[in-house]
């Protein structure tokens, strides 16, 4: 009985400290359900917070490394110098280099460098590289699930990707809180000054960032002189540039052109000095009406309908009604108001602001290799 009892202990001993023998753990059993732009994350049947937001590029779904990591206990380690991201469980590795389109899977160790030149040698093919959007580490989320032997399932519409034991069952999703929208059921004319002249004649940005850049002149068009350089400002006053922080991300996924993809436009407008109060929305007829500072090329107010590609421009002292064409869909999501395309002069002549060009990336070191709008005084 005694050897017995010897045997049972010394088994449980190799199954807690033996690498390759552990207990299928919690972490085994556990899944994992990501919302497309959303810093709520479901961890089984319990709904989580993140200081990151999943999002979708070329077709791949990328998810924060450390939550898509952390619950299926795979450690995860960063080599800042080589951009190596490593992740391991038990004997299994996985290696990936940001803005390399390779994955390299393999048991036991090497040093850093090895790898990163194994990763080029050995690696097998990806058709996305895993990035970095503001400090955070994002992974094509197939890829790297699979390699640690997870099915990945994609809901469309929930716009969720779940990553779940093989044939394990995925739980029924819970979707995070939206966003309530101020409601506005009556339109009412805000009692405020609008600005006759946008902030800047510029911002340059890059779409996967909220810093921008701005300048109240256009470099393009300075004119040099005998007697020095000569300026055309927004405001009047001497050219500048400066650089600030956007409360919110103006395109919420990169691309490569400015007019592909969507615009926030509260974003946008804000940034040229709209006022807050200058927007308002009304649920029960899906309606977002922005107002300006009237005048006789600039309307009271821009109207859009949710799911139109059309802008109807009212000038409230005349009862002046004009329909025009949006180049793209308008529709709201989460409490935010975006275009699908490139914003034009039919919604920024709400404010009296027009939009001159939309051009981008421009050439450096003249626009810094930043995307650009550019607006003027209508």
């Amino acid at each position: 009985m005694k050897k017995f009892i010897l045997f049972v202990v010394i088994v449980a001993l190799m199954v807690i400290f033996v690498p390759g023998l552990r207990p299928a753990d919690a972490a085994d059993n556990h899944s994992v359900i990501f919302t497309i732009d959303s810093s709520t994350y479901q961890l089984d049947d319990q709904l989580k917070e993140m200081d990151a937001k999943p999002f979708i590029e070329d077709g791949r779904t990328y998810v924060p490394v450390r939550y898509m990591s952390e619950p299926f206990g795979i450690k995860v380690e960063w080599n800042k110098f080589l951009r190596l991201v490593t992740l391991t469980r038990d004997d299994t590795g996985v290696y990936l280099v940001v803005g390399v389109k390779k994955i390299l899977v393999r048991n036991g160790e090497d040093n850093a460098v090895d790898i990163a030149k194994k990763i080029i040698s050995e690696g097998s093919d990806l058709d996305v590289a895993p990035v970095i959007r503001d400090g955070r580490t994002y992974l094509p989320a197939r890829w790297v699930a699979e390699a640690f032997g997870y099915a990945v399932k994609w809901d469309d519409k929930t716009r969720t990707v779940a990553i779940v034991p093989q044939g394990a069952k995925t739980p029924e999703v819970i979707l995070p809180p939206v966003e309530e929208i101020p409601q506005n059921t009556v339109f009412k004319r805000p009692d405020i000054e609008f600005p006759e002249k946008p902030r800047a004649m510029i911002m340059g940005f890059m779409p996967s960032s909220k810093k921008v850049v701005f300048w109240n002149y256009d470099p393009a068009l300075v004119v040099h002189g005998s007697s020095g350089d000569y300026y055309v400002t927004v405001d009047g006053g001497e050219p500048r540039r400066w650089e600030e922080t956007l409360p919110d991300y103006l395109t919420p996924e990169p691309r490569n052109r400015f007019d592909e993809g969507p615009i926030n436009i509260k974003v946008l407008l804000t940034a040229f000095g709209a006022p807050e109060e200058a927007f308002q929305y009304d649920p029960k007829s899906k309606t977002l009406r922005i107002y300006g500072a009237e005048g006789y090329w600039s309307p009271g107010y821009v109207e859009l309908k949710d799911g139109g590609d059309t802008a109807k421009l009212v000038w409230e002292k005349d009862g002046h009604v004009v329909e025009d064409s949006l180049n793209g869909k308008f529709y709201v999501k989460n409490g935010k108001y975006f275009i699908d395309g490139n914003p034009n002069a039919v919604l920024l002549s709400a404010f009296n602001f027009n939009a001159a060009a939309s051009i981008g990336p421009p050439e450096p070191p003249l626009y810094e290799n930043l995307w650009f709008v550019s607006f003027n005084k209508i």
